[in-house]
């Protein structure tokens, strides 16, 4: 159900906006072509149009929502099964988009999609397709609509820390990142979603990959916390999972491990 290890980091997994199952997807498929099998049963009217696949537009909900099946999948085997698919992810998030360019699930499934896409690459190739202001750009305009935002508010806490990681202090204050930022997204996580074991592993990862031995305190006290909460689903309970494994190398003050660790995880 849930792999542990990963190929490399991502910023972040599924907004839990829409719960998703496959099923509900082959549903909402249903429902959209059921008016296609009722023109076959019934009879048609002299001046109905015949029905071309450009005037059944899906959802933008329902696009967005594939976008998050596929990351999703990616989370709990541990790794995308190949590049192409978080790819595909951002071209479902985009259509949504077009559709309905305020659509808050497309926006964050987009930032996560292109989190997916940067975290093997070369930083000189991802400062390039300025992927880290994309990102920043789709979940801040997400907490400009909704500032209490729970997901939006995880996805930056752990961009601050993740461009602070892989820029150093002085490729982070050159996009504007800084750790201060990152404890303020994430105090507004523990305020608007106490329980939600997704948003604070990601933020406990990110730490232990930026600097395990200076926020060990930190990393040890959110997990223990993630821990003694029940988990609602498959992601929280590969959350658990993963927060175990990384309080065991934690307790061996193995910090250099640590930090290779966290940054396979997602």
């Amino acid at each position: 159900m849930c792999d542990i290890l990963s190929t490399g980091p991502v910023l972040w997994y599924e907004t839990g906006m829409i719960p998703v199952r496959p099923v509900m997807l082959f549903l909402a498929a249903q429902l959209l072509w059921l008016p296609l099998a009722r023109a076959d049963e019934d009879t048609v009217l002299p001046d109905a149009e015949p029905v071309s696949e450009q005037t059944v537009q899906r959802p933008a909900d329902i696009l967005a929502a594939e976008s998050r099946v596929l990351l999703s999948a990616c989370i709990l085997q541990g790794s995308c099964p190949d590049e192409q698919t978080p790819i595909e992810a951002a071209k479902l998030a985009s259509r949504a988009l077009g559709l309905e360019d305020g659509h808050v699930e497309a926006r964050l499934q987009l930032a996560i999609a292109l989190s997916m896409q940067a975290r093997d690459m070369p930083l000189s190739e991802a400062r390039e397709g300025r992927y880290a202001e994309r990102m920043r750009a789709l979940a801040e305009g997400v907490l400009e609509d909704d500032p209490d935002n729970a997901w939006a508010h995880g996805f930056m806490a752990v961009w601050h820390v993740e461009v602070r990681r892989r820029g150093g202090v002085f490729g982070a204050a050159f996009m504007g990142a800084s750790l201060n930022a990152a404890e303020k997204h994430f105090e507004a996580i523990t305020r608007t979603a106490p329980d939600n074991l997704i948003l604070k592993w990601q933020y406990a990862r990110a730490l232990a990959g930026l600097d395990a031995e200076r926020f060990d305190d930190e990393i040890k006290l959110i997990l223990t916390d993630i821990l003694d909460r029940t988990p609602k689903d498959d992601l929280e309970i590969c959350a658990q999972e993963r927060a175990t494994l990384v309080l065991q190398n934690l307790g061996r003050k193995d910090y250099a491990s640590v930090e290779q660790l966290a940054s396979r995880l997602m």
